[in-house]
C-alpha cells in the first residue's frame, strides 16, 4: 500500500473532525468599557513609569559618584606628582 494515513481507508479524514478554534476575542457587539480598561491599565503604567524614573535617578547618581571618584583620585595623584 502506498502511504495512507490512519482513518483514510474508510473514507474518513481525521482533519475534518477537528473542531474549529474559538476566537480569543468576544465579538458580541458590546462596546469596550474604556473606564474599566483604564482602571486596569493605570497601576501597570504607574509602576512602569516609577521604574523608569528610578532607573534614570540611579543613572544620574551613579554618573555623579563616578565623576566625584575620578576628581578625588586625580587630585590625590596630582598632589603626589604621580
Amino acid at each position: 500500500m502506498r502511504g495512507v494515513r490512519a482513518g483514510e481507508l474508510d473514507g474518513h479524514r481525521p482533519e475534518a473532525s477537528v473542531p474549529a478554534c474559538e476566537p480569543a476575542i468576544d465579538h458580541t457587539g458590546e462596546d469596550m468599557d474604556f473606564v474599566e480598561l483604564w482602571d486596569t491599565a493605570r497601576p501597570i503604567l504607574v509602576q512602569g513609569a516609577l521604574q523608569v524614573a528610578a532607573a534614570i535617578a540611579l543613572w544620574v547618581a551613579g554618573t555623579w559618584l563616578i565623576n566625584l571618584a575620578v576628581r578625588l583620585l586625580s587630585a590625590a595623584l596630582e598632589r603626589q606628582k604621580v
